[in-house]
């Protein structure tokens, strides 16, 4: 991801290409900015506009393979890093290179676990370079009803960005990852389509359910203008498992981070009215990683 290659540059040094020099403050808007206005300045063709990331690339490579050895203990301790924080993943089609990758954790593929699971996963669609701007913050609740637990996910999308040549309004069509044979209650947030495709008439919609990977899914579009909020709100049944297991004295959770974002704000409160040892529970972190309970 960019964060990847900011990193690897305050290692090795700013970076000269075609004349340009690309240095941690400015890489990745620079990089964007050629990408997406700058190659119509220097006469460069749509078709070969991105030529400019392969050579930036091998460039990179080519200081990082001169590098002092020394120097290479901090390109190993950041890539750990970089692997715990899903800023860098690696895949294989050879299945053996693929199970080691997994059992390292570098793989990033979907977890199977026994317990609680919960995965937001955003899909931008026609909205440009507008992630970075759009602060999410995610707020999980377990609750009890009398013999079942009620799942309740919320998550506030705040776009602070504004329009520009590579911010637009955010859009994105969200998947929701919960345990397999999860029964959805309800669901406030999606739409139709955004502002400007709908005329102006936002129609909500209810979110569609299906299975993916060991999971049910729910999902739906969401769009957030510029300078403003989106929040999105399902409830949901747990399977009755996972039910069993708190009123057995164990609840686990366990939050997989979508791959290359930032640390969303993570809060996850939780009542089991008495069936557990600890019946009610609160914390607060963020996604920087995975993160069990």
């Amino acid at each position: 991801t960019p964060r990847l290659v900011e990193e690897l540059v305050k290692i090795t040094g700013p970076v000269t290409v075609d004349g340009k020099v690309f240095n941690t403050e400015n890489i990745i808007d620079e990089l964007q900015y050629q990408v997406e206005v700058g190659f119509l300045k220097d006469g460069i063709s749509r078709r070969a506009r991105k030529e400019l990331v392969g050579d930036l690339g091998r460039e990179l490579l080519k200081k990082i393979a001169n590098l002092s050895p020394w120097k290479w203990a901090g390109i190993y301790s950041m890539a750990q890093e970089m692997f715990k924080e899903k800023q860098l993943m690696i895949w294989s089609a050879d299945e053996v290179v693929e199970e080691a990758l997994i059992k390292q954790g570098w793989a990033g593929e979907m977890k199977q676990v026994d317990g609680d699971f919960l995965m937001i996963v955003d899909a931008n669609t026609a909205a440009l370079k507008t992630d970075p701007e759009v602060e999410r913050s995610i707020h999980y609740e377990v609750l009890s009803d009398g013999a079942r637990l009620k799942a309740r996910v919320t998550v506030l999308y705040n776009h602070h960005g504004q329009f520009d040549w590579k911010t637009t309004r955010y859009r994105t069509y969200t998947r929701v990852y919960v345990p397999l044979g999860s029964e959805l209650v309800s669901s406030n947030g999606f739409i139709e389509n955004d502002k400007i495709r709908s005329k102006g008439k936002i129609e909500p919609r209810p979110a569609l359910v299906s299975e993916e990977l060991g999971k049910t899914v729910f999902g739906g579009f969401i769009a957030i203008e510029p300078g403003e909020q989106g929040t999105l709100t399902l409830e949901y049944y747990l399977p009755e498992k996972i039910a069993q297991q708190a009123a057995s004295g164990l609840y686990t959770l366990f939050v997989q981070k979508q791959l290359g974002t930032a640390a969303p704000k993570l809060t996850v409160d939780a009542d089991f009215g008495k069936t557990v040892k600890q019946d009610v529970w609160h914390k607060e972190t963020d996604l920087r990683e995975d993160r069990s309970f």
